[in-house]
């Protein structure tokens, strides 16, 4: 199956103001690992063990499933996106620490410190606070640094559901701390996914915000001090088309070892 593609809106509409919007998901793999093509209003069409089903724009609905919904309340629990383990020769993840701090069944949330690793040629995205899925459409878009400087950049993405991201170039060895995930599933492990592109209305996500936004090939990062240093929205109406392209998903729980 090859990538769906978004229609792309008129690029002159883009206005510096924020807001909220609403739209569907396709999942589907791809030839080098997993495609999230957004299309508003669309059905969610599903193979193997998922199933399809409905999508109301009024409300946010389920935006990628690890498992078929078994009936209609699971329907309104969101999920985490979908992808292959992270396995020998791609981008790795090591858990350093997490601090879990539970919350209102079933919703959880943890604090996590990692270790990440790009041994490829090209960079890649790391996306984290995705546990109740992607985005189907984007109205802001967010570049950040770090505190002290040198720092990294973080990129927040939002529109009918937000997501924060690290652009790593290649050959990249990180420390990472204080990243944020949560789980709205008992059935569901806490997630970091990575990318090997994201693109909003067909475009590169750093070429639409005007940055390339990539952290440093090495470096021990707090990704929660940051500093502001770009904003790009659009208006409700025009929001945008976000495709993430997955290379691969990083899972783990509370009884991890390195659970604190």
């Amino acid at each position: 199956m090859g990538i769906v593609a978004a229609d792309e809106d008129p690029f002159s509409s883009d206005e510096k103001t924020g807001g909220a919007a609403r739209g569907g998901l396709i999942v589907g793999p791809i030839r080098l690992g997993w495609c999230v093509v957004p299309a508003i209003c669309a059905a969610i069409g599903c193979t193997g063990a998922r199933a399809a089903g409905s999508h109301e724009p009024a409300r946010r609905e389920i935006v990628g499933s690890r498992s078929a919904p078994t009936g209609a309340s699971d329907l309104m629990v969101p999920h985490p996106p979908e992808g292959p383990p992270c396995g020998p020769g791609g981008p790795t993840l090591e858990l350093k620490e997490m601090q879990y701090h539970g919350g209102k069944p079933p919703h959880r949330s943890a604090i996590v410190d990692v270790r990440v690793r790009n041994p490829l040629a090209s960079p890649v995205w790391l996306l984290y606070d995705v546990g109740d899925g992607l985005p189907s459409v984007i109205n802001a878009v967010t570049l950040s640094r770090t505190s002290p400087v040198p720092g990294t950049h973080v990129w927040s993405f939002a529109g009918d559901d937000a997501f924060k991201a690290l652009r790593l170039p290649p050959q990249a060895d990180l420390v990472l701390r204080e990243i944020e995930v949560d789980s709205y599933s008992t059935r569901d492990p806490f997630v970091l996914v990575f990318a090997t592109s994201m693109t909003i209305s067909n475009r590169p996500v750093e070429s639409w915000a005007g940055d390339a936004g990539l952290s440093p090939a090495s470096g021990d990062f707090t990704l929660t001090e940051t500093v502001k240093k770009l904003e790009r929205t659009v208006d409700d109406w025009a929001a945008k088309p976000l495709a993430v392209h997955i290379l691969c998903v990083k899972r783990f729980d509370a009884d991890d070892p390195a659970n604190k």
